[in-house]
């Protein structure tokens, strides 16, 4: 796997490396055209009781939806993991001043837990479980007007459905 770095002079020198040195040419220079595109993005998380609803926007500049689709992910999946070890911190260090426990006691336990597979699948299952409820890519100015909100129980889903169909009808019977 080569290395992945966010030091940008390292990067070109590495890039030069490959080029000159290994004789690789980079994958561009093979396509029929190198457009790229800003896609709109709005990733929508919804509570359990959904009675709370969290947008945020982001763009990405991106060849393809795939390709933007894969940067999200990546995103969201580098802010689920440093969540998450961030949580398992501070989990060990309110342990630690809460029971009175040794470093040395925690340390060890704590190594007991990291090699343990049922840890493991339930620290995967966690992050898989907070991802978003929704992402949407496309047009940003489409993305930008797009909005979700929640429709409560199902009585008041059909009166908002009623009162939009009236609405419509009136509009209609106006013209």
């Amino acid at each position: 796997m080569p290395d992945i770095t966010d030091d940008k002079d390292e990067f070109d020198k590495e890039k030069k490396f490959i080029e000159e040195e290994l004789g690789f040419d980079h994958v561009d220079s093979y396509k029929i055209i190198n457009g790229k595109a800003h896609y709109g993005i709005n990733v929508v998380s919804i509570s359990k009781d959904e009675e709370n609803v969290e947008q945020r926007r982001a763009y990405v500049t991106s060849p393809n939806p795939m390709h933007a689709m894969m940067e999200v992910w990546d995103s969201l999946m580098q802010q689920s993991l440093s969540n998450g070890l961030e949580q398992m911190s501070d989990f060990i260090r309110e342990t630690m001043e809460e029971s009175g426990m040794t470093a040395d006691r925690v340390l060890a336990q704590l190594l007991n837990m990291l090699s343990d597979e049922k840890f493991h699948a339930t620290f995967m299952t966690t992050i898989q479980s907070v991802q978003p409820d929704l992402i949407v890519i496309g047009n940003p100015q489409i993305v930008q007007g797009f909005a979700v909100q929640s429709m409560g129980t199902a009585e008041d889903m059909t009166k908002q459905v009623e009162n939009f169909l009236k609405e419509v009808v009136k509009d209609e019977e106006e013209e």
